[in-house]
C-alpha cells in the first residue's frame, strides 16, 4: 500500500465459490465419470439443474437436491452422481491468496466478511474448510436467509444483521451480476477474476490508500 489519502470503506466482504474457495462444477462431475459424455449429464442434472439453485435459497432441502438430479439420470450414473453430490465440498480448492489478504485485514483492524449463495450444507462442511472463516466479523448465507444474490435485499439485510452502512462496504465477488445487485443496495463491489493484484489494488484505492 502506498500513500494515505482518504478512507472510505471500512468492511470486506467476500463471496465464497470463486473468491475464497474455487467453483468448478464439471471439474467435479468429471472426477467422479468415466466419460466425458458421462460427465456432462451429470453437470447438467445436479449442478445446472434449478433444484440446485432453490437448495441455496433454503427452499429445497440438499435431500431433494439430489433426489431431483438422479430423476433426470439413468441409473448407470445414479452412484457417481450421489458421490459427487456428497464429496464436492472436499473437491473444493482453498484460493490462499483471498483468504490471506482477508486474514491480513482482519489484523489491520477492518470488517472482514463472508457472503454467499450456499444451501445449509455450508456450516458443517464448507466453512471449515474456508481458512478465513475462523477470523471473519460475520457470516451471512442464502439458505438461512432465504434471499440470494443478485437480490439487493440481501445486501440490505447484510447491512441490518452486522449494523455496517452500504456505502462502508466492498463487496468481492466473481459475477459481475452479483456485483451489480451489491451496487443497487448501495455498496461497492468488485469482480474477482482470480488475479490477486487488481483486488488488492481496488481494496487499496477504496481504503483510502494509493494504489
Amino acid at each position: 500500500m502506498g500513500e494515505r489519502v482518504s478512507m472510505s470503506v471500512h468492511n470486506i466482504v467476500f463471496d465464497m465459490g470463486g473468491v475464497l474457495l474455487d467453483w468448478n462444477p464439471f471439474s467435479y462431475a468429471s472426477q467422479v465419470s468415466d466419460s466425458q459424455e458421462d460427465a456432462d449429464l451429470i453437470f447438467e442434472a445436479l449442478f445446472m439443474n434449478h433444484a440446485w439453485s432453490l437448495g441455496d435459497s433454503g427452499t429445497l432441502s440438499d435431500q431433494w437436491v439430489l433426489e431431483s438430479a438422479l430423476s433426470k439420470l439413468p441409473e448407470r450414473l445414479h452412484r457417481a452422481c450421489e458421490v459427487a453430490w456428497r464429496t464436492y465440498p472436499e473437491m473444493q480448492a482453498v484460493i490462499s491468496e483471498t483468504n490471506e489478504l482477508g486474514r491480513q485485514l482482519h489484523e489491520a483492524g477492518f470488517g472482514v466478511y463472508i457472503l454467499s449463495n450456499v444451501s445449509n450444507r455450508f456450516r458443517e462442511e464448507l466453512e471449515p474448510r474456508i481458512p478465513l472463516s475462523s477470523c471473519t466479523d460475520g457470516i451471512l448465507i442464502s439458505a438461512e436467509e432465504l434471499l440470494m444474490k443478485p437480490d439487493p435485499r440481501i445486501f440490505t439485510r447484510f447491512c441490518q444483521r452486522f449494523d455496517v452502512d452500504a456505502d462502508d462496504c466492498l463487496f468481492v465477488d466473481d459475477l459481475e451480476l452479483n456485483c451489480q445487485g451489491a451496487r443497487a443496495a448501495g455498496w461497492h463491489a468488485f469482480q474477482f477474476n482470480g488475479a490477486i493484484e487488481p483486488l488488492k489494488c481496488e481494496v487499496s484505492k477504496l481504503m483510502g490508500f494509493n494504489c
